[in-house]
């Protein structure tokens, strides 16, 4: 097994998170009296200003490992992040956060990935699962410390960059791994509406729009190449069973209910027309000022 030319420490999920707690739902009491849809109002001007602080390091690390094995059946689901990221990815692909390596897998298929973590248990996973492949090199990344010695065509962070505190700090760090015409690109949890006690517990700061991941990409010194929400009625079941009735979407009978129903419809669906909504967002981006021909 490769390892990593350099020898700086390196890591996808970054800054240790204080334990807190996340408010809850918010009752209608200040809008009894005034009206169904100004009560409607109130309540999801509630949940979009949820704030809570994440949970430790340790503790979310903890509480990923199931979820992640879990997400490891959801081959539909797997294949549309990749097919998405495709296009952005190039010879040489930097991940940020690889996790167990279902999507590193994919990624590795005729490229050559180097696929960091942060977490023991991830790293462990992925030497062990590809050990001896020469397409595929684990290391650590902590992007809070990192400077860039290699460069890479891309820079791929799944689910990633809402651990990160200092977000903008990140993306602006990585930027200086990309070669030129290269591009990152990132898969986050859509809307603070969202916002459940399972992301806090995993250790999300925080939830984004299209918008407001858009903004911190330009404040970190890229242009946006594409852009979209996936996953559009994904936002409304993820409200419902995760907001409302504070259920777990990672038990395995969820997962692989919706990744065998729904996720082929909905690939199909917005593969043809763009989402306006959805949970989560997905974007690719390149340094500016550079010609997107490079």
């Amino acid at each position: 097994m490769r390892t990593p030319s350099t020898g700086d420490d390196r890591s996808a999920v970054v800054h240790a998170r204080k334990p807190g707690t996340i408010p809850g739902t918010p009752r209608l009491l200040a809008g009894q009296g005034e009206g169904s849809t100004v009560g409607l109002r109130r309540r999801w001007a509630g949940f979009k200003n949820v704030q809570a602080e994440p949970s430790s390091f340790a503790a979310a690390d903890a509480e990923l490992q199931p979820g992640l094995e879990v997400l490891g059946s959801a081959t539909n689901y797997l294949s549309w992040i990749r097919e998405l990221c495709e296009p952005f990815l190039g010879r040489e692909v930097l991940e940020v956060g690889a996790g167990r390596g279902d999507l590193t897998e994919g990624f590795a298929q005729g490229r050559v990935v180097t696929a960091t973590d942060l977490s023991p248990a991830f790293l462990e996973a992925l030497q062990a699962r590809f050990a001896g492949d020469p397409n595929v090199r684990v290391g650590t990344l902590d992007v809070a410390k990192y400077v860039p010695n290699d460069t890479y065509d891309s820079v791929v962070m799944i689910n990633v960059l809402e651990h990160i505190e200092h977000d903008v700090a990140a993306l602006e760090a990585l930027r200086g791994a990309l070669r030129p015409g290269g591009h990152i690109v990132i898969w986050v949890p859509a809307f603070q509406a969202l916002y459940s006690e399972m992301d806090r517990r995993i250790g999300h700061y925080r939830r984004y729009t299209r918008a407001s991941l858009e903004e911190r990409l330009v404040a970190a010194g890229y242009t946006i190449a594409s852009s979209r929400y996936v996953n559009s009625v994904g936002m409304v079941a993820w409200f419902v069973f995760c907001r409302l009735l504070g259920q777990e979407s990672s038990q395995g009978w969820v997962v692989q209910t919706w990744d065998r129903l729904a996720i082929p419809v909905l690939r199909f669906a917005e593969g043809r027309v763009r989402a306006p909504f959805g949970l989560s967002v997905f974007c690719a981006a390149r340094p500016a000022g550079e010609d997107p021909a490079e």
